[in-house]
C-alpha cells in the first residue's frame, strides 16, 4: 500500500497546488492567533503551500518562520514572495529538534493524511512544539 505523504511528494503535492491557484485566502490563521493574543517568535506551518498563512504570521509578529509542503511548486512561489522564511518539501512527518516552536498550524492537510500515520503527526507536532506553545488546525 503506498501512502499519502509518498503520493503528495511525488507529485501528487504539485497538482493539488495547480488545482487550488484560484481559491480565495482569508488570513484565518492569523486571526486566530491575534484573537488569542498570543506573539509567537518561531512558528512552523505543515501544508503551507505557497506560503500565505506563515507568510501572514511572520510578517505580522516579525517572528521566524518554517513551511513544510510536498509540492516544489507552491514552495517556489512561497520563496519568492517570503524570501525570510525557511520553506522545505516535507510532509507532516518531516522530523525536527525537539521543542523548536512556539507556534505550530496545520494548514488544511490533515485531511489528506493517512488515518494510520496520525498519531505519527501528533507526535511530529508535539515534539516540534515548546512547552506552552500554541497549536492552530485549520
Amino acid at each position: 500500500m503506498v501512502r499519502q505523504d509518498t503520493v503528495f511528494l511525488k507529485g501528487e503535492g504539485n497538482e493539488w497546488h495547480r488545482r487550488n491557484l484560484d481559491k480565495a485566502r482569508e488570513p484565518l490563521v492569523l486571526q486566530a492567533c491575534l484573537d488569542s493574543k498570543i506573539s509567537p517568535t518561531r512558528a512552523l506551518e505543515f501544508g503551507c503551500g505557497a506560503g500565505f498563512n506563515i507568510g501572514a504570521v511572520c510578517g505580522h509578529y516579525q517572528c521566524a518562520g518554517h513551511g513544510i509542503d510536498p509540492s516544489m511548486i507552491a514552495l517556489h512561489a512561497a520563496r519568492q514572495k517570503y524570501p525570510d522564511i525557511k520553506f522545505s518539501p516535507a510532509t507532516t512527518l518531516y522530523k525536527f529538534l525537539a521543542r523548536e516552536y512556539d507556534l505550530i498550524i496545520y494548514g488544511f492537510c490533515l485531511y489528506v493524511c493517512d488515518p494510520g500515520t496520525l498519531s505519527q503527526v501528533a507526535a511530529t507536532g508535539d515534539n516540534a512544539l515548546m512547552d506552552g506553545g500554541y497549536l492552530v488546525i485549520q
